[in-house]
C-alpha cells in the first residue's frame, strides 16, 4: 500500500469540506496536514493557504510521536501518584484532628465516666 503524499494548509477561515462521496471534514483554524486532493480542492483553497512544506512519509515522524506518548504516559502516572499521596495525606491530617478531639483517658459514653 502506497503511503499518501500529505501537503500543509494553514486554514484562515474554519470550513467544513464536503467531497465527491459525501464524507465532510471540519477544519478549524490553524495548521492541517491533508492530503493533496483535499488540499487542491477549490473550497480548500479558499479558506486557506498551501504552505511549502510536504510530508511525504509519516513513518519518519513515528519515533517522535512514541516518545511523546511514553512522555504523556510518565506525567499520567506522576499525576496518578501525586494524587494518592494527597488523598493519604489528608486522611492522616484527619484522623488525627479526630484523635485530638476525643478524650485521651476515658470515653464519655462509656458507664465509668464520671
Amino acid at each position: 500500500m502506497a503511503k499518501e503524499k500529505l501537503v500543509t494548509i494553514h486554514v484562515h477561515t474554519p470550513f467544513t469540506l464536503t467531497l465527491g462521496d459525501q464524507s465532510k471534514q471540519e477544519f478549524g483554524r490553524g495548521r492541517h496536514n491533508v492530503p493533496e486532493e483535499v488540499a487542491s480542492h477549490w473550497f480548500t483553497q479558499a479558506h486557506s493557504e498551501l504552505s511549502e512544506s510536504v510530508i511525504s512519509d509519516t513513518d519518519d515522524l513515528q519515533p517522535i510521536i512514541d516518545s511523546l506518548q511514553a512522555q504523556i504516559a510518565d506525567k499520567d502516572k506522576q499525576i496518578v501518584d501525586k494524587d494518592r499521596a494527597d488523598c493519604r495525606s489528608e486522611r492522616s491530617a484527619a484522623q488525627a484532628a479526630r484523635a485530638e478531639r476525643q478524650p485521651a483517658s476515658a470515653d464519655c459514653c462509656s458507664p465509668d465516666w464520671r
